[in-house]
């Protein structure tokens, strides 16, 4: 097995990346699982719903901005989250 050298700065950019990373891009299951809610809901309102969902979720990919309703706020000790995880 080799070994490679990390450096803590790499560490921080990999964590800071993925954090942004799920800012603005749902999974495909994600977005699968949006479509499918919106095609079964009955209700008008339920349907606009979902389709702001979606919508949020095109603009926030396309765009690299943050999904209004996913933004990953980390509450409490981060070094302690990323041990644990």
């Amino acid at each position: 097995m080799d070994v490679r050298d990390i450096t803590a700065k790499e560490i921080t950019n990999t964590v800071r990346e993925a954090m942004h990373r799920g800012e603005y891009h749902f999974s495909r299951y994600v977005i699968d699982a949006l479509e499918k809610g919106y095609e079964k809901q009955e209700s008008t309102v339920g349907k606009d719903i979902f389709r702001q969902l979606l919508e949020n979720a095109r603009i926030a990919k396309e765009e690299g901005v943050a999904l209004c309703q996913d933004i990953h706020i980390v509450r409490g000790d981060l070094n302690e989250s990323i041990t644990n995880g």
